[in-house]
């Protein structure tokens, strides 16, 4: 019998071919994603070879056949391509047709069809995104030691997306690539090297140790954490012996956050059009070493970084030719230890971050520059309320703390705290995925209210609903200006 369902998938991927062929189309690609031809000898019913030698026999029992076993499998040898084997061991039907070489070439694909709509909550309710996107992930082991992994995105932003209107176009195209490494295995250890995102930290509502990969604010909170952390290109070493896992990492260029662009919908200029910014273009690395062990259900990690800022400093550098103020922005390097942990007794998961980063650079209100020590923190615990921890509601509490802090460090408090409470659970046979999310932030008080729905319409289908509301009862919050910025956002995804 055909399966219609992969029979579809497999007519999507032909046409996904030409797609993949433009965008990756080069000798040394191909090379990489050739797959040896199909042995003749190959079940494809069965998913894989079966040879008589794996097949074992007790020598004890008796070596009859019982002929009411072979019967019933003679008599199933009614359509072409039946084959029985006259032990009785096996039956394999090989009436399906071979992969053809199109399809050999696209198994290790996945491909994500994505379309976007966000209105505004508040009056006058405009359409804010537009959008579509075709995803490309390729996944493939060869050489016994070799992996390689590509994850790309085409992402088309039509007429009435904000990113479309701030260049003045029907449709605006962007590419962009998450990952793209090859890494090499041998005993226990791996080696890494290409763009990729490096994860260190385990706190959801900061940034305490996890600064290594810089994350995508051109959107605000509106773009998931996922999806916001933007790969770069670095090496990667993790050794793995019975002490732990030991974990080097070194990135020739660091990159940097990304911020809104000129005449999108959250753009602001900080300096309301007086000045003009130069620098930082030096390329500048970045290094670091994690040891993590591993106890059971639990964890706990030590961790060492020479680290660029991911954010740009400013400081004034005078005056242009024609009497605006000139600025110049800098890559600020700074030093980081940290240490992470889980802790898993029963239903409950604590976590916690710990991280000293020092030198870090403030810039001050006469657009100077002061390096003071920071110490940041997180401690957070979730409870699992059942269906194998899909339903949970966590609490985390975070701080960041700036030493020899004063006055003249503009817009920065010494302590900047937030609490943030999650929620989450399934319905409808686990198809129906709801969570919720509130993070309130102190001494400037803003409360951010997010609910995140997601329903599984069909294997390839999902449809997702998400809700962001932000409430700003002090006016000295860096947010205020993006108080009335609340979205609904509906997401279609088809996934083949």
């Amino acid at each position: 019998m055909i399966d219609r369902g992969s029979e579809t998938a497999g007519v999507h991927r032909t046409l996904a071919c030409a797609i993949v062929l433009a965008l990756c189309a080069s000798p040394s690609w191909a090379r990489a994603q050739s797959a040896p031809p199909v042995d003749a000898e190959t079940i494809d019913a069965a998913g894989a070879s079966v040879s008589m030698d794996d097949v074992s026999f007790d020598e004890s029992a008796s070596q009859e056949i019982d002929s009411s076993v072979l019967t019933p499998q003679i008599d199933a040898l009614d359509g072409p391509g039946a084959e029985v084997d006259p032990t009785g061991v096996s039956v394999f039907e090989t009436g399906e047709e071979r992969a053809s070489p199109l399809e050999t070439l696209l198994e290790p694909f996945n491909f994500t069809l994505k379309h976007e709509i966000a209105i505004g909550i508040n009056s006058p309710h405009e359409t804010v995104n537009n959008r579509s996107s075709f995803r490309i992930e390729y996944e493939k082991y060869f050489l016994d030691d070799f992996y390689l992994r590509v994850d790309t995105k085409l992402n088309a932003f039509w007429g009435s997306d904000h990113r479309a209107k701030a260049e003045n176009r029907d449709i605006f195209l962007e590419n962009s690539s998450r990952d793209a490494f090859l890494q090499f295995s041998k005993g226990n250890t791996s080696v890494k090297v290409g763009r990729q995102v490096l994860i260190w930290g385990e706190s959801d509502g900061g940034a305490i140790t996890d600064v290594i990969s810089p994350r995508n604010f051109s959107e605000l909170f509106f773009i998931s954490l996922e999806e916001a952390r933007i790969g770069q290109f670095m090496a990667t070493v993790d050794r793995f012996g019975p002490s732990g896992t030991w974990s080097l990492f070194y990135v020739p260029d660091a990159q940097f956050n990304e911020y809104p662009e000129p005449g999108t919908q959250y753009y602001i200029d900080p300096f309301q059009g007086t000045a003009e910014v130069r620098g930082g273009d030096v390329d500048r690395g970045e290094y670091g070493l994690r040891w993590k062990k591993t106890f059971g259900r639990s964890d706990i990690a030590v961790m060492a970084a020479s680290l660029i800022d991911n954010d740009f400093s400013f400081r004034q550098a005078g005056f242009t030719d024609d009497g605006r103020l000139l600025v110049r922005r800098d890559r600020e390097r700074f030093g980081m230890l940290g240490a992470t942990f889980n802790f898993a007794s029963g239903n409950w998961i604590f976590s916690g971050e710990l991280a000293w980063k020092s030198s870090k650079a403030f810039t001050t209100d006469t657009l100077g520059l002061l390096d003071r020590p920071l110490v940041d923190a997180a401690l957070r615990g979730e409870y699992s309320l059942g269906k194998g921890g899909t339903h949970s509601l966590s609490l985390e509490l975070t701080n960041s703390h700036i030493r020899d802090w004063n006055d003249s460090i503009s817009g920065t408090p010494r302590n900047s705290a937030s609490a943030i409470l999650g929620w989450n659970n399934t319905f409808f046979n686990d198809n129906l995925t709801v969570s919720l999310l509130s993070v309130y932030s102190k001494p400037y008080a803003s409360l951010q209210n997010s609910i995140f729905t997601s329903y599984k319409w069909s294997d390839r289908v999902s449809l997702n609903l998400d809700v962001f509301y932000l409430d700003v009862a002090d006016r000295r919050s860096g947010l205020a200006v993006y108080e009335r910025e609340n979205n609904a956002v509906f997401r279609v995804l088809y996934q083949f």
